[in-house]
């Protein structure tokens, strides 16, 4: 995640409402919700994680998550989910409490990606995945988001890198698919805009599950995010 230009991002498209799949301890929230409130948005970022309470051998074992877990320190420890799991949504809490002026702006949906329903009426300008990585999860979870997206609207995904080549996949894919653009990107981070998101959805959905299962494999990502 690239703070500035995630913020930039949201600056540049004034969106009135948006979505998080995928907020953590609420530190990119906190950016999408501030940034929201300077350009005078008139709905709310919804952020969608489960808090997961386990975290599988695939996510702790990763190198980046390994180099980081050395780096850090035990003095930032506490940052970490690798060694205290089950305190994810009381962090996400505590981040969102020093910003009590963000609260007209952030709404929570605590609970899997795939079991979240949106009333069709319900319209995003804007969102941010930072979900499960795997291909197979990270597709679903733009599949449901541009079903409320509105046409011209922003999709940023998150770690697309090597350690991730879920995301590397789904990125190939929408170099290709009509409709959607290339719209900057700051590594790990890209973003496209979706001039047709409803005809982007279904192109998408005709992924067959062979190539889900040729990128992750026996793999998945449930420890970090929410899927």
């Amino acid at each position: 995640m690239v703070l500035a230009f995630l913020s930039d991002l949201v600056l540049w498209k004034k969106p009135d409402n948006a979505i998080e799949i995928g907020s953590y301890m609420g530190r990119s929230s906190i950016l999408i919700a501030t940034a929201m409130m300077q350009i005078g948005a008139k709905g709310k970022l919804l952020c969608v994680d489960l808090f997961a309470d386990e975290i599988d051998d695939n996510y702790v074992n990763y190198p980046v998550i390994r180099d980081m877990a050395a780096r850090i320190g035990t003095c930032w420890q506490h940052y970490l989910d690798v060694p205290r799991p089950s305190i994810l949504r009381a962090y996400f809490d505590k981040t969102l409490s020093r910003f009590p002026y963000l609260d007209d702006y952030v709404e929570l949906y605590e609970g899997a990606s795939e079991e979240l329903c949106l009333p069709a009426a319900r319209r995003f300008q804007f969102a941010y995945l930072d979900g499960d990585h795997t291909f197979q999860a990270v597709t679903m979870d733009l599949i449901k988001t541009l079903k409320n997206l509105d046409p011209g609207g922003v999709v940023a995904l998150d770690d697309c890198s090597d350690q991730f080549p879920g995301v590397q996949a789904l990125v190939s894919r929408l170099g290709d698919l009509p409709g959607a653009t290339k719209l900057g990107e700051q590594f790990p981070d890209i973003a496209f805009t979706f001039a047709d998101p409803v005809g982007s959805e279904a192109i998408l959905s005709t992924i067959e599950p062979e190539e889900f299962a040729a990128v992750d494999g026996q793999t998945s990502f449930r420890g970090k995010k929410q899927r």
